[in-house]
């Protein structure tokens, strides 16, 4: 397999993950934190797998996508749900840092795949 599509495949876990924080930001509080990370564990195992068998590249990135779903969820409640165990003076600003490494860590990963796929797109022209 040539490198650009093994990483227009890999970058589509970025996709998911854009479409999860959204599922998780609207229906994420009103499920709980436990559900809501049990629902990304199931979700994730079942993208994962495809990954394992799959044989061409439509039901990789599929896999790829469904399994960005899972991974988002994860990300985005377990870091609040640490913060709530948290002691009291602590609990304000573990939230806080907790919630803004959470939204750093995704932007350079969301620049690169954004990037890729304008590069890709220029060159498919």
């Amino acid at each position: 397999m040539r490198i650009v599509y093994i990483e227009s495949v890999l970058s589509n876990t970025t996709v998911g993950a854009f479409l999860g924080s959204g599922i998780t930001s609207f229906y994420g509080e009103t499920l709980g934190r436990r559900k809501s990370i049990a629902i990304g564990v199931v979700v994730m195992i079942i993208g994962a797998i495809p990954q394992a068998t799959s044989y061409g590249h439509a039901q990789m990135i599929i896999a790829h996508v469904v399994a960005g779903i899972g991974m988002s969820f994860i990300n985005n409640t377990v870091p609040v749900f640490q913060s709530e165990f948290s002691l009291k003076v602590f609990s304000r600003h573990v939230r806080v840092y907790a919630n803004l490494h959470l939204r750093l860590w995704y932007l350079p990963i969301i620049l690169d795949r954004l990037s890729f796929f304008i590069i890709r797109f220029q060159l498919c022209l």
